[in-house]
């Protein structure tokens, strides 16, 4: 299975309500079927709702 970096941004909030952009690199399976992040990871499975998230918002 040939795997691809998918380069994922996400806007997190700090205390003083002030965005804070974090960026993290993980793999993913070119196949839809396999878009679930390695829970190995710290942070991976927010990672992994975030990107469920957009592909629904852009309707993918």
């Amino acid at each position: 299975m040939e795997k691809q970096c998918w380069y994922i941004r996400k806007i997190k909030k700090t205390g003083q309500g002030l965005p804070e952009e974090l960026g993290k690199y993980i793999w993913l399976a070119k196949a839809d079927t396999s878009q679930e992040a390695p829970a190995s990871k710290s942070g991976s499975s927010s990672l992994y709702r975030y990107n469920r998230m957009e592909k629904h918002k852009n309707g993918k």
